[in-house]
């Protein structure tokens, strides 16, 4: 669709950033909350307030809005956990074999099933990002 995409780190920092010097308008973080260049807010209100508006604009409920939406682009799938009160010691060795197995060229290969679904990895990474603006650079996230 020729629209720049940016991922970016965890923290509304980056994308005021790129708000800021005109490269998106619009941001959205993992637990749901949602911005835009006009009004910096992320606890919600701005994402009720764009459903609000899709819904009205093409008079379809959530449901099937999303579903069309899968069926035109495909689903994806985030999913995160925080550890909290974790030993630093065992959260280093965690991520330190986690990144092993998911550097090995062949974990992109690997199948894993899940009841009566097999699930391949498309693709793993240990997250970097360099900021476009500023060249700011955040590693391992």
């Amino acid at each position: 669709m020729k629209l720049a995409l940016y991922e970016t780190p965890t923290g509304w920092r980056y994308f005021g950033n790129l708000m800021d010097s005109g490269r998106c308008s619009l941001c959205g973080e993992e637990s749901f909350g949602t911005g835009s260049d006009h009004i910096r807010e992320k606890d919600g209100l701005w994402s009720v307030l764009a459903w609000l508006s899709i819904m009205a604009a093409r008079k379809q409920g959530v449901e099937e809005i999303v579903r069309e939406h899968w069926a035109r682009f495909g689903r994806n799938y985030f999913c995160r956990f925080d550890y909290e009160g974790l030993d630093p010691r065992a959260a280093f060795y965690l991520m330190r074999d986690l990144e092993t197995v998911i550097s090995d060229k062949a974990f992109s290969t690997q199948k894993f099933a899940v009841g009566d679904n097999v699930y391949s990895v498309e693709r793993a990474e240990n997250f970097e990002y360099i900021d476009p603006v500023d060249g700011t650079v955040a590693r391992n996230q």
